[in-house]
Protein backbone atom coordinates (compact mmCIF):
# COMPACT_ATOMS: atom_id res chain seq x y z
CA UNK A 1 0.00 0.00 0.00
CA UNK A 2 3.00 2.04 0.87
CA UNK A 3 3.96 2.28 -2.65
CA UNK A 4 0.74 2.43 -4.52
CA UNK A 5 0.55 6.09 -5.35
CA UNK A 6 4.35 5.67 -6.83
CA UNK A 7 2.53 2.60 -9.29
CA UNK A 8 -0.74 4.89 -10.20
CA UNK A 9 1.76 7.89 -10.43
CA UNK A 10 3.93 5.66 -13.12
CA UNK A 11 0.76 4.80 -15.20
CA UNK A 12 -0.99 7.88 -15.31
CA UNK A 13 2.51 9.24 -16.54
CA UNK A 14 3.08 6.88 -19.37
CA UNK A 15 -0.42 7.01 -20.85
CA UNK A 16 -0.32 10.85 -20.94
CA UNK A 17 2.91 10.41 -22.45
CA UNK A 18 1.35 8.25 -25.08
CA UNK A 19 3.45 5.38 -23.92
CA UNK A 20 2.37 2.19 -24.38
CA UNK A 21 1.22 -0.11 -21.14
CA UNK A 22 1.44 -3.86 -20.83
CA UNK A 23 0.40 -5.92 -18.36
CA UNK A 24 1.29 -9.51 -17.12
CA UNK A 25 -0.20 -11.08 -14.46
CA UNK A 26 -0.93 -14.51 -12.95
CA UNK A 27 -3.38 -16.81 -14.06
CA UNK A 28 -4.89 -17.56 -10.71
CA UNK A 29 -7.19 -20.48 -12.56
CA UNK A 30 -8.54 -18.23 -15.09
CA UNK A 31 -8.15 -17.97 -19.01
CA UNK A 32 -9.19 -14.71 -19.69
CA UNK A 33 -7.59 -11.63 -18.29
CA UNK A 34 -10.58 -9.54 -17.33
CA UNK A 35 -11.41 -12.59 -15.54
CA UNK A 36 -8.44 -11.94 -13.58
CA UNK A 37 -9.23 -8.30 -13.09
CA UNK A 38 -12.99 -9.36 -11.99
CA UNK A 39 -11.54 -11.58 -9.52
CA UNK A 40 -8.98 -9.57 -8.05
CA UNK A 41 -11.17 -6.21 -7.66
CA UNK A 42 -14.30 -7.91 -6.40
CA UNK A 43 -12.60 -11.22 -4.05
CA UNK A 44 -9.14 -9.56 -3.50
CA UNK A 45 -7.96 -8.35 -0.43
CA UNK A 46 -7.40 -4.80 -2.14
CA UNK A 47 -9.82 -4.43 -4.80
CA UNK A 48 -9.61 -0.82 -4.86
CA UNK A 49 -6.34 -0.59 -5.42
CA UNK A 50 -6.22 -2.98 -8.04
CA UNK A 51 -9.58 -1.12 -9.96
CA UNK A 52 -7.02 1.82 -9.48
CA UNK A 53 -3.90 0.40 -12.06
CA UNK A 54 -6.44 -2.16 -13.77
CA UNK A 55 -5.56 -2.08 -17.56
CA UNK A 56 -7.70 0.26 -19.60
CA UNK A 57 -9.36 -0.30 -22.80
CA UNK A 58 -6.70 -1.84 -25.36
CA UNK A 59 -4.07 -2.52 -22.88
CA UNK A 60 -2.61 -5.68 -23.45
CA UNK A 61 -2.64 -8.26 -20.90
CA UNK A 62 -0.68 -11.50 -20.89
CA UNK A 63 -1.59 -14.26 -18.12
CA UNK A 64 1.44 -16.17 -16.91
CA UNK A 65 2.22 -19.52 -14.61
CA UNK A 66 5.34 -18.64 -13.94
CA UNK A 67 7.27 -15.87 -12.20
CA UNK A 68 8.96 -14.37 -14.96
CA UNK A 69 6.14 -12.56 -17.58
CA UNK A 70 8.60 -13.82 -20.49
CA UNK A 71 7.94 -17.90 -19.19
CA UNK A 72 5.59 -19.10 -21.53
CA UNK A 73 3.44 -16.25 -22.19
CA UNK A 74 2.87 -13.83 -25.70
CA UNK A 75 4.85 -11.10 -23.70
CA UNK A 76 7.86 -11.34 -26.51
CA UNK A 77 5.08 -11.12 -29.40
CA UNK A 78 3.23 -8.53 -28.05
CA UNK A 79 6.81 -5.96 -27.40
CA UNK A 80 7.67 -7.01 -30.74
CA UNK A 81 4.29 -6.34 -32.46
CA UNK A 82 5.02 -2.90 -30.14
CA UNK A 83 8.84 -2.43 -31.62
CA UNK A 84 9.80 -1.96 -27.99
CA UNK A 85 13.33 -1.65 -27.29
CA UNK A 86 13.43 -1.29 -23.54
CA UNK A 87 11.09 -2.16 -20.76
CA UNK A 88 10.13 0.23 -17.45
CA UNK A 89 9.14 -2.50 -14.63
CA UNK A 90 7.01 -2.41 -12.20
CA UNK A 91 4.72 -4.66 -9.86
CA UNK A 92 4.29 -7.23 -7.47
CA UNK A 93 6.48 -8.82 -5.71
CA UNK A 94 9.84 -6.76 -6.78
CA UNK A 95 11.76 -9.95 -5.12
CA UNK A 96 9.97 -12.69 -7.00
CA UNK A 97 8.40 -11.82 -10.65
CA UNK A 98 9.89 -8.25 -11.06
CA UNK A 99 13.29 -10.19 -10.61
CA UNK A 100 12.47 -12.61 -12.74
CA UNK A 101 11.19 -10.79 -15.53
CA UNK A 102 13.93 -8.12 -15.29
CA UNK A 103 16.27 -10.71 -15.92
CA UNK A 104 14.95 -12.62 -18.98
CA UNK A 105 13.87 -8.98 -20.28
CA UNK A 106 17.67 -8.61 -20.51
CA UNK A 107 18.72 -12.04 -22.03
CA UNK A 108 15.81 -11.12 -24.23
CA UNK A 109 18.01 -8.13 -25.50
CA UNK A 110 15.97 -5.49 -24.13
CA UNK A 111 17.00 -2.41 -22.09
CA UNK A 112 15.61 -2.29 -18.53
CA UNK A 113 14.58 -0.12 -16.01
CA UNK A 114 13.35 -1.65 -12.81
CA UNK A 115 11.14 1.32 -10.44
CA UNK A 116 11.04 -0.64 -7.28
CA UNK A 117 9.92 2.07 -5.58
CA UNK A 118 6.64 1.58 -7.36
CA UNK A 119 6.89 -1.98 -7.11
CA UNK A 120 5.19 -4.31 -4.01
CA UNK A 121 7.71 -6.32 -1.74
CA UNK A 122 6.82 -9.48 0.56
CA UNK A 123 10.16 -9.40 2.03
CA UNK A 124 12.38 -6.14 2.36
CA UNK A 125 15.78 -8.11 2.81
CA UNK A 126 15.16 -10.30 -0.44
CA UNK A 127 13.80 -7.38 -2.07
CA UNK A 128 16.67 -5.51 -1.55
CA UNK A 129 19.06 -8.43 -2.59
CA UNK A 130 17.09 -8.84 -5.89
CA UNK A 131 17.44 -5.06 -6.63
CA UNK A 132 21.06 -4.89 -5.58
CA UNK A 133 21.48 -8.20 -7.95
CA UNK A 134 19.49 -6.57 -10.83
CA UNK A 135 21.93 -3.17 -10.64
CA UNK A 136 25.59 -4.24 -9.43
CA UNK A 137 25.65 -7.63 -11.51
CA UNK A 138 23.02 -7.33 -14.46
CA UNK A 139 23.92 -3.87 -14.59
CA UNK A 140 20.31 -2.56 -14.88
CA UNK A 141 19.11 0.60 -13.97
CA UNK A 142 17.49 0.26 -10.63
CA UNK A 143 14.85 2.91 -8.90
CA UNK A 144 14.98 1.96 -5.25
CA UNK A 145 12.30 3.31 -2.59
CA UNK A 146 13.38 5.66 0.15
CA UNK A 147 11.56 3.73 2.51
Amino acid sequence: RRRHAALVALLEDARASGLPVVYANDRGGHTEPADVVRAAVEEGKAGQLVAEIAPVDGEPVVLKDAYSAFDATGLQDVLAGLEAERLLLAGAATEMCVFQTALDAQTAGFGVRVRGDASAAVDAENERIALDYLERVLGLDVVRTSE
